[in-house]
């Protein structure tokens, strides 16, 4: 889709080129805006690539804290199981 609009500008600007309607006093103008409109978008490229990495590490945190906390729930019905037969056995006779 941004092909299509950029060609469309090139094509409009071309055609402005060849009539001199006003063109030469814009073409500065134009040339700025648009280079300042290319590094706004990529900026906002790095931008999102940079916030794509970020949520990857966050997910990656976010599992490996899922783990632990289940391994944790999960010994803990076992650790007290594991309590009451040792008192049963060693304790209550």
């Amino acid at each position: 889709m941004r092909e299509a609009k950029f060609d469309d500008i090139v094509a409009e600007l071309k055609k402005l080129s060849s009539s001199n309607n006003g063109w030469k006093e814009n073409k500065k103008y134009v040339t700025k805006e648009l280079e300042r409109i290319d590094d706004t978008l990529n900026q906002l490229r790095e931008t999102l690539t940079q916030m794509r990495e970020d949520l990857s590490s966050l997910k990656t945190e976010l599992r490996i804290k899922s783990g632990v906390w289940g391994l944790l729930g999960g010994m803990l019905p076992a650790a007290i199981t594991i309590i009451v037969l040792v008192i049963r056995f060693f304790v209550i006779k």
